[in-house]
């Protein structure tokens, strides 16, 4: 008979024994080289004598003792996870056990987060202290180089800016940045910031995507203690002072206005491109408040609630006509009671011609013959980073480190790209083509109405 696996996990303290059906087994005795078994099964009178690895039985089990095969991939489990504690090391394989449908309803099934404080306690054993201020950590980033520079050795931290009393930290893709610089072809950028991903000391991370094929790549990453206009204007005109003959065509963002100005400010022959999808999602809430849900219930208001959101879609000389001339007059034609026309009124003058068409302009709204009329891969890069990171508020090394990683995949993606012309390995999410199709087939009625 086989020999016996031992399983230092047990939660009853002494070292159990499996054999290769899933029989449980524990020591009696202790005889020089010779082990005496007994099977650990209540009731089960099954015992033998395990000598230099061989488990030879000699009372068998019991018609009622059935084996477990998946106390095996427990086992397994109990040392990865024993592993994770005292290294800070999970193995992949934990992760495709824990996925697989047969183990999930396992009873004493190890869960990744039963024990993930423990794996972060002992990754942090390896890292510098925790800072307590922004400068201070500025300070000790150039004294470690396994978070100053990426893996490849070349420049990641290039330097902090300051805008008043806040402090921001810039690391960037050095090889993407001159590899563009130097072929003096115009670049697509799109920049967006996430907020959930970030340590304590700071408020959001800011990052900008160069556009390749049909993906993003990353190339600026900002950890950044405020996001007004002054702080978006020192972070750009410092990475445009870096990368002096870098030439960017186009931006594509959100509507945050001192994003926008301070790219207008630092890049001023840059065309600026509002993010459609970002658009939509504001009409829509902005639909739900006083009675303008009514008006859209019906047939009627919600055409003229598509016409709304299909205006970015036209070309920016004929985006103020649309409005005017198309959405406006399909606003009067409804048949609506004394509050519903005043609501209405309000929200096509004060907010979509006051707001939309005047204050952020045709020309950053409109997205007409674009290939890229949303920001989604800029948010799918943001859901990736949430992804990697441990958890939703790191500590900054560990944001640093998670940074990295990802720079390190985005890099070496584009190169390929850039070189070779071979696309990356990951696919552009399907969810978010599927998204711009269905988002298509919408509009498409509804364009040829206001046109």
């Amino acid at each position: 008979m086989p020999g016996l696996t031992p399983n230092p996990g047990s939660r009853s303290g002494s070292t159990v024994y499996l054999d290769e059906l899933g029989h449980a087994y524990a020591i009696r005795r202790e005889h020089g080289r010779t082990r005496y078994m007994y099977c650990k099964t209540f009731g089960c009178g099954a015992h033998g004598r395990d000598e230099l690895g061989q488990l030879a039985l000699t009372v068998p089990h019991a018609a009622f003792c059935r084996p477990n095969p998946q106390l095996h991939q427990l086992n397994r489990m109990r040392e990865m996870r024993q592993l994770a504690r005292t290294t800070g090391r999970c193995e992949p394989s934990f992760r495709a056990i824990e996925a697989q449908e047969e183990f999930r309803g396992v009873a004493g099934l190890i869960r990744l987060p039963a024990f993930a404080s423990s794996l972060r306690r002992a990754v942090n054993q390896g890292r510098p202290a925790i800072p307590h201020s922004v400068e201070e950590f500025a300070a000790l980033l150039p004294q470690h180089a396994r978070y100053s520079t990426n893996k490849d050795g070349d420049p990641f931290f290039v330097g902090t800016v300051r805008n008043g009393e806040r402090v921001h930290l810039i690391f960037v893709s050095d090889r993407i940045l001159r590899a563009i610089e130097d072929r003096g072809q115009a670049v697509r950028l799109h920049a967006d910031a996430a907020v959930k991903t970030v340590p304590g000391l700071f408020k959001q991370l800011f990052a900008v995507q160069a556009v390749g094929g049909n993906h993003v790549y990353g190339c600026v990453y900002v950890l950044m203690t405020g996001k007004e206009q002054g702080d978006y204007a020192a972070v750009l005109g410092f990475i445009m002072e870096r990368y002096p003959r870098l030439v960017v065509e186009s931006w594509m963002m959100d509507h945050e206005r001192a994003l926008r100005n301070a790219a207008r400010h630092s890049t001023p022959n840059a065309r600026l491109y509002a993010c459609r999808s970002h658009y939509a999602r504001r009409i829509k809430d902005r639909f739900l408040k006083g009675s303008l849900p009514s008006i859209r219930d019906t047939a009627e208001g919600h055409q003229l609630y598509r016409m709304c959101i299909t205006l970015p879609l036209l070309p920016a000389d004929l985006t103020v006509r649309g409005l005017n001339e198309v959405v406006v007059p399909a606003g009067q034609r409804l048949q609506l009671t004394p509050r519903q026309r005043d609501d209405l009124q309000v929200f096509l003058r004060r907010y979509m011609d006051g707001y939309w068409m005047r204050r952020v302009g045709p020309e950053v709204l409109s997205v007409a013959g674009l290939d890229r009329r949303t920001n989604n891969d800029g948010e799918c890069w943001n859901g990736y980073v949430t992804g990697r990171a441990v958890t939703h508020r790191d500590n900054v090394w560990s944001c640093t480190e998670t940074i990295s990683e990802v720079e390190s995949r985005d890099r070496n993606d584009f190169m390929r790209w850039w070189v070779h012309r071979v696309p990356p390995r990951r696919p552009r999410p399907g969810a978010m083509d599927a998204k711009d199709a269905r988002i298509a087939r919408n509009c498409s009625k509804t364009l040829e109405i206001i046109m």
